[in-house]
């Protein structure tokens, strides 16, 4: 049932009931939000792994934040 367009979903359903539609979509639903309750089942058993990935992540932005202001500064004439 995944990947099909709107009109390839309304033409297939447009002579079914509202139950055969919603079983279908909790279907369609379930199958793509299960594997993101899995993958956060293992990421809460990895801590050192979220750690490190936040850890990196704190550091980029610190380097991308700094590049920032330190251009601000200079437009503002607080950086000579």
């Amino acid at each position: 049932m995944k990947g099909i367009s709107i009109e390839e979903a309304s033409a297939e359903f447009s002579t079914s009931n509202s139950s055969q539609f919603k079983n279908a979509l909790t279907e369609v639903i379930c199958e793509k939000i299960c594997p993101i309750g899995e993958e956060f089942k293992k990421l809460e058993k990895d801590k050192e792994f979220v750690d490190q990935v936040l850890r990196e992540g704190a550091q980029n932005a610190q380097e991308i934040a700094s590049k920032v202001m330190f251009e601000v500064k200079s437009k503002v004439g607080l950086v000579i």
